[in-house]
């Protein structure tokens, strides 16, 4: 028996934390010892949780010093480091000391394969660079997002079924949505709030305008219900339903409910969920940056009226971050990509044809999501991965 000690110190990143909570889950199941230190802003994640957890918001300027004494008092064998690079963007100083002195071994579970990036973040206006320890370190690295053959790369889709058609029905009723309406799934995490970055121009313009980018999209779609998950309601006019952050038995049975996902962060776990449910992923990103509108003189009108007050635009594959550049090489040649559609910011005629599609079934994109879905199947799982690293 091994005992492991999982710690989510970063404050809102959910789907992080919940793909940590299946291998503590996992790790619990098969007889290990389990604790799960964690912030209170994602601690709806953990009802019903069966092992030791606890809340570390009060300890977080001192994080470093109190997971060594709790690696110390309570005889730890292995700390998890969930969503090892926010991680280390947040707290790298007091991480490195962790590693360095806390006497146990210290695993990161990396959900951005850091070790094909250059680790340098280009993050709105400014770029960070990674600490190199973040590599250097034994890693588990879900897929997707991961390579198949990457080092630590194991079985991350999780263990779901799609919905009945019962099941859907009933779902779909209890939100006030008919069984034949069109329903779009999205999410957002409060960590994408414009209010988060006052003092960053670009991803507080991104994050602030994201909702009338998505509504340049729902417009040119015809009648379809929005059924959006997040911790505060987005503008989205008639037919929109709002569910605040829930635990992830009831969001996997809303989007289970759902019929297309669209989203803004290519690397969210939640991807994941809908690849296991069958549910097709669309994923907004910008690849086009634009200082000017003679940068953009064939959009669309409402699209340059968009633009204007978001210039300059930034590129980005997570919103409002930005990481275009940084998460480019994990996508390359990445059969992740085969499986979902990326789509353009400026270009919502040609993303509303992807969603059209989507929604209409499109045999292709069915085949290729079971294709992915077959290659996941032959990966170990992260349980035997994190038992390997152990």
């Amino acid at each position: 028996m091994t005992a492991f000690l999982f710690v989510a110190a970063v404050a809102a990143p959910f789907g992080e934390v919940v793909c940590g909570r299946r291998l503590a889950l996992a790790a619990h199941a098969a007889g290990h010892r389990v604790a799960f230190l964690h912030t209170s802003q994602v601690a709806p994640v953990f009802d019903g949780a069966p092992f030791p957890r606890g809340v570390i918001d009060d300890v977080l300027p001192t994080l470093g010093a109190a997971l060594r004494d709790a690696v110390r008092t309570r005889g730890f064998d292995v700390v998890v480091l969930v969503d090892a690079l926010a991680t280390f963007g947040v707290f790298g100083a007091a991480m490195r000391a962790l590693i360095a002195s806390c006497g146990t071994k210290v695993v990161a579970l990396d959900l951005w394969s850091c070790h094909e990036t250059s680790l340098s973040c280009d993050m709105g206006d400014i770029t960070t660079r990674l600490d190199p320890v973040i590599v250097e370190l034994p890693s588990l690295r879900p897929a997707p997002v991961a390579r198949p053959e990457a080092p630590g790369a194991y079985r991350g889709l999780p263990d779901l079924a799609p919905l009945s058609a019962e099941d859907r029905v009933h779902t779909r009723a209890s939100l006030g949505i008919g069984a034949h309406e069109r329903v779009i799934f999205t999410a957002t995490g409060a960590w994408q709030a414009a209010s988060k970055y006052p003092r960053q121009p670009s991803m507080h313009r991104l994050a602030e305008g994201w909702p009338s980018a998505l509504g340049l999209v729902l417009r040119r779609l015809g009648p379809v219900r929005v059924l959006h998950v997040g911790p505060t309601p987005l503008p989205l006019g008639d037919g929109y339903v709002h569910v605040p952050q829930v635990p992830p038995a009831e969001f996997h049975r809303l989007l289970g409910a759902s019929d297309v996902t669209i989203g803004n962060n290519v690397m969210a776990t939640s991807i994941a969920s809908a690849l296991a449910l069958d549910i097709p992923s669309v994923v907004i990103g910008n690849s086009r940056p634009c200082t000017s509108l003679t940068d953009a003189s064939e959009l669309a009108p409402d699209v340059r009226a968009w633009l204007t007050p978001m210039l300059p635009l930034g590129t980005f594959a997570v919103l409002p971050l930005g990481l275009h550049d940084f998460v480019a090489p994990v996508l390359g040649d990445n059969p992740f990509i085969d499986a979902i559609d990326r789509c353009e910011l400026l270009d919502p005629d040609a993303t509303a044809r992807r969603v059209t599609a989507l929604l209409d079934g499109d045999p292709a994109k069915r085949a290729a999501r079971a294709s992915y879905r077959a290659r996941i199947a032959t990966l170990p799982s992260g349980l035997d991965r994190l038992v390997q690293l152990a």
